[in-house]
């Protein structure tokens, strides 16, 4: 038997992950190509741990670039 471990999407944390929750997200790239371009939000289906999804629900976004699905994830520090 295969056994699974999900890491978070944002800070990287194994096990405790809530698996592909639908979050919108501040991205700063073009998601086919990369390159840079202005902030927009998209709605991304990511793996988030109990911690980051509790920063989110307390007014902090979340912010990301990428590309073709490898995108990284992260608060802004205030």
């Amino acid at each position: 038997m295969k056994k699974e471990i999900f890491n978070c999407d944002v800070c990287g944390l194994e096990g405790d992950v809530i698996i592909k929750k639908d979050i919108q997200v501040i991205f700063t790239t073009d998601q086919t190509e990369g390159r840079s371009i202005e902030p927009h939000l998209s709605m991304e289906k990511i793996d988030i741990c109990k911690s980051c999804l509790n920063k989110v629900v307390q007014g902090n976004y979340l912010w990301g670039y990428g590309a073709q699905g490898y995108n990284k994830y992260y608060f802004k520090e205030k």
